[in-house]
């Protein structure tokens, strides 16, 4: 746990260094036009073999060795298919929507790299399925710090140029991907296939490519608005993503628990205090930060982004007091309640995909209220399922002689 909570830390502390970066020394337009970039590439690697990162884990810890390197093909041959269709992007970006300036040539820089940036979920999930976590954390803070010192000596030497930065950023990352996946291939120790593994990855395919709504909200604010826009926009994500992070953390510590656990009523049983506590914890770690948010974002990226915290705070309050309940869809999906994930991977992007057009002309205070009406029926979603499925355990124990 120490460990594991050391390396979100140091990661989430690279993250922030780098938006402290953008938000001092570069302008809100090139900011924001980057934050277009990637929220493109990210729609675009959906569709790129997403499952791949499943059956990485599960052919490593299985010893399916020779699963890996079809798999990486395969990878790279839709990353190609996928370059494709970002440099579609940068053309009609370039000649149909000329006003975001810089997005055109920065999806042009993002094409050319595509292929080779695009493949980090394979080398993280083969350490992880390796059990290597050394290495993997190793992975996970170089990739931070080459985010951060490549923004970081470009703002230094005074470069505002979005397709320099785009192409600088991902050759960073796409080199180490190279390093990292030729590691990952020497850690084979057998030619051993797992078609059943392989097959399952497909499905989950699927779901990935419904979860790539999330990433449209950039995208609709700069089509809709303007780069500046998205940039306000991203400042105000940024500590409610954070605590995202926090909650992944004791999830991590609270899964082997549900798990093991044999029945939900008994898993309720063991839980139900921590979760309680948990719960209060958060309301508190809500209230506080909804109260410093603008304090805080206008000392660290500079007060022309203190609007960003004004409607930041609400979403960093949402997800806060009300986070704890995604500890019960995590208890459902422990049982085998699929739908938990069809509620999750499913459900919830849709959702938000149509709360984002229903709220767009509203610009940020519009993404944000999208947000938290979603983040708010998830909850209340999780609640009520546990409570039936409870119920219904319940009720069927107490029927047995």
């Amino acid at each position: 746990m120490g460990s594991l909570g050391a390396v979100h830390v140091l990661v989430l502390a690279c993250g922030l260094g780098a938006n402290v970066v953008w938000t001092r020394f570069m302008s809100q337009e090139t900011f924001g036009a980057f934050k277009v970039v990637l929220s493109f590439i990210n729609v675009v690697s959906a569709f790129c073999l997403m499952g791949a990162s499943q059956v990485a884990t599960m052919s490593a810890a299985r010893d399916a060795d020779g699963n890996l390197l079809p798999l990486l093909r395969s990878k790279l041959l839709v990353n190609l298919a996928g370059a494709a269709v970002v440099l579609g992007g940068a053309l009609y970006y370039t000649v149909v929507s000329p006003e975001l300036t810089g997005v055109g040539r920065g999806l042009f820089a993002a094409a050319v790299l595509f292929v080779l940036y695009n493949t980090s979920d394979l080398w993280t999930s083969w350490l992880n399925g390796k059990s290597r976590f050394s290495e993997l954390a190793l992975g996970r803070i170089t990739t931070s710090l080459l985010a951060l010192a490549s923004i970081l000596l470009l703002s230094m030497a005074g470069v505002n140029d979005l397709a320099i930065i785009v192409f600088l950023h991902l050759t960073a990352l796409g080199l180490q991907n190279l390093y990292m996946l030729r590691r990952a291939l020497q850690l084979r120790s057998n030619d051993d296939v797992d078609a059943e593994i392989i097959a399952l990855g497909r499905h989950a395919n699927y779901a990935m490519m419904v979860g790539s709504l999330l990433s449209f909200d950039m995208i609709l604010v700069g089509h809709f608005h303007s780069s500046n826009v998205v940039a306000i926009y991203a400042v105000a994500l940024i500590f409610p993503e954070q605590i995202k992070a926090l909650f992944s953390i004791v999830g991590q510590v609270l899964a082997p628990r549900m798990y093991q656990a044999k029945s939900l009523d008994q898993m309720w049983s063991g839980l139900r205090g921590d979760f309680i506590l948990l719960t209060f914890g958060f309301i508190t770690l809500g209230v506080v930060g909804f109260f410093l948010l603008p304090v805080v974002t206008s000392l660290l990226f500079s007060s022309k982004y203190a609007e960003a915290a004004n409607h930041g705070k609400w979403l960093w309050l949402a997800i806060a007091s009300l986070g704890s309940t995604s500890y019960l869809g995590g208890a459902l999906t422990a049982r085998h309640k699929v739908v938990a994930i069809y509620a999750s991977s499913i459900a919830y992007p849709i959702l938000l995909l149509g709360l984002y057009f229903a709220w767009i002309g509203d610009g940020v205070s519009g993404m944000v209220a999208a947000r938290v009406q979603a983040t708010v029926a998830l909850a209340v979603f999780y609640v009520a399922a546990f409570a039936y499925y409870l119920t219904q355990e319940r009720r069927q124990n107490s029927e047995q002689p």
